[in-house]
């Protein structure tokens, strides 16, 4: 597997956050906080090395192929005890509410996650433009650098490939998806 410059990468958000207000007023913090046992957030193939254990604030279990987000042939996820330091926050946690979308020519897009629906009020408002700048800008380097691995690249055109099924059902379009 590719090396991912993991300390550039969360570095490139440490002082970013989606909103110049906190956006956890917005949603009383729900992707920050523990909604029910084993929920967690899917690690990036090699994130894992960052999470060695021994730590009170978090635990790791191990998926079967295709359980998350990029994961690659193991999924792992990463389960808080409720909350944790916000410097050591996992890349997809630092990535909310946003998502790579690659499309037929293999072009990237930096997108509203759709799998956040019930957890960002910004994602229900559909508005990716009420993210801040520089938010977006730091999103989109950040998967620039990540799909250069070939199994998150691989990751996310079935994650693209999955929305452009679930664009195009009858039911998504009635739900106003």
């Amino acid at each position: 597997m590719e090396k991912i410059p993991w300390d550039g990468l969360y570095h490139i958000l440490d002082k970013i956050t989606p909103l110049a207000a906190d956006c956890g007023k917005l949603c009383q913090k729900r992707c920050c906080s523990l909604r029910e046992e084993g929920q967690g957030v899917y690690l990036f193939p090699g994130e894992e090395v960052l999470f060695p254990g021994g730590e009170d604030w978090y635990t790791i279990k191990e998926y079967g192929p295709g359980a998350g987000h990029f994961t690659g042939d193991r999924g792992l996820m990463l389960n808080c005890a409720g909350s944790c330091p916000r410097e050591r926050r996992p890349l997809a946690c630092r990535l909310l509410p946003l998502a790579p979308y690659m499309d037929s020519e293999g072009n990237l897009n930096i997108i509203l996650d759709s799998d956040a629906l019930f957890i960002c009020p910004i994602v229900r408002a559909g508005d990716i433009n009420l993210l801040e700048t520089s938010f977006r800008e730091g999103a989109a380097r950040i998967w620039g650098e990540l799909i250069r691995s070939s199994v998150i690249r691989e990751g996310v055109r079935c994650y693209s490939a999955r929305l452009d099924s679930q664009n195009s059902d009858p039911w998504t379009r009635l739900l106003g998806g």
